[in-house]
């Protein structure tokens, strides 16, 4: 379950990246 959330937040971050980049 935790590692679930933390690849969650790593891909979210990253596409959050890829949208301002």
């Amino acid at each position: 379950m935790r590692k679930t959330a933390m690849r969650f937040r790593c891909v979210r971050e990253n596409h959050v990246a890829h949208d301002l980049a």
